[in-house]
């Protein structure tokens, strides 16, 4: 994998607040050829501002769980969020980056605002 070697791509995501949240990635690559996360830590935290000291949430595909791979071959992964997960987060703007990482070099894969709709039924 060619960990480093990239910047990141801007993905916009809208989570509703109190619903399941599930977003595939469908793969990572790099000059048009698939690279292959097997074996790699996949993380991704949602802060109110980029700056902010705490994260809102954070998961990753080790021990906290909310992603896994679904495909390491080719770089395809899914991001899941619980209904109680969505339903604790604030509503508005937030930001979120994805790193891949092996444990030396970190890549931030995707980036962008992570907005959070209201839930009304509750």
């Amino acid at each position: 994998m060619a960990l480093g070697t990239t910047s990141a791509g801007t993905w916009n995501l809208t989570c509703e607040q109190g619903a399941t949240f599930i977003r595939d990635v469908n793969g990572w690559t790099i000059d048009d050829v698939a690279e292959p996360i097997t074996g790699y830590t996949i993380r991704m935290q949602v802060r109110r501002q980029p700056s902010s000291s705490s994260y809102e949430l954070y998961i990753d595909n080790a021990s906290r769980g909310g992603i896994t791979i679904t495909n390491g071959a080719i770089g395809a992964y899914r991001i899941t969020l619980t209904a109680t997960q969505t339903a604790s987060l604030d509503v508005g703007i937030h930001y979120y980056d994805i790193e891949i990482t092996d444990g030396t070099l970190v890549t931030r894969h995707l980036k962008g605002t992570f907005t959070v709709d209201p839930e009304v039924t509750r």
